[in-house]
């Protein structure tokens, strides 16, 4: 069984990684009769993906087909459940399409982030006070929240991994800041705090910190006065 630790963090990796475990599940599944325990199993493996699917590119696709997943996996009949998840396989290979014809080195060069560990830990406190502030503002209606934390999240999440991409973290920042906007004054220590998370960020892109090198570079000390 899988454990919620053990999940990715990034919601296209824990789909790739629950996905392959239900499908195996579903290929030794019978014409009827399957044993109550492992139906158990793969009900909770289907909505896993369920959930994981809610944070995909064009979520929508995958509602009904992991409907019937699941409709099929507590049938007494569930043998059609495997290739019902071979066609979302399918359909989620599709969605990702656009990153195979994404050039790797210009894609590692210009999005990836190699953090400095100071940096790193800086946004992350950063992004934890915007939190902090967003749960305490009063100025913001429930649903303004609801969207500022789940970008919140999804930034944070970003910065966790190995090499998060520099796109993820200015697409969550963005929308952070245009629902600060709505607010104006009141939001304004919000809108500080990600700008920071912004401009922390860029400074680690694997294409600066190239340019730049290291921070703690030693400078070498100019040449002593000949007599």
């Amino acid at each position: 069984m899988i454990k919620i630790s053990d999940l990715p963090r990034d919601p296209d990796e824990a789909f790739q990684y629950v996905l392959p475990k239900v499908q195996e599940m579903a290929l030794g599944f019978p014409k009827s009769n399957l044993k109550a325990q492992v139906r158990t199993e793969a009900i909770a493996y289907i909505r896993m993906l369920q959930n994981i699917s809610r944070r995909l590119t064009n979520t929508e696709d995958y509602k009904e087909p992991l409907a019937r997943a699941l409709a099929a996996t507590k049938s007494p009949n569930p043998i059609s459940t495997s290739n019902i998840l071979a066609s979302v396989e399918e359909l989620y290979l599709a969605n990702t399409l656009d990153e195979h014809f994404i050039d790797p080195e210009d894609e590692y060069h210009f999005n990836a982030l190699d953090w400095q560990p100071d940096d790193r830990e800086a946004v992350l406190e950063r992004l934890n006070e915007a939190r902090q502030f967003t749960r305490s503002c009063e100025s913001f209606c429930a649903q303004q929240k609801r969207k500022i934390l789940y970008w919140l999240h999804k930034a944070e999440t970003e910065v966790f991994k190995e090499q998060g991409k520099l796109a993820s973290i200015l697409s969550a920042v963005s929308q952070i800041a245009d629902t600060a906007s709505y607010v104006g004054e009141k939001a304004k220590p919000l809108a500080e705090l990600v700008e920071t998370v912004r401009t922390r960020t860029k400074k680690n892109v694997v294409e600066v910190r190239q340019i730049s090198g290291p921070d703690n570079q030693k400078k070498l000390p100019p040449p002593a006065d000949l007599d």
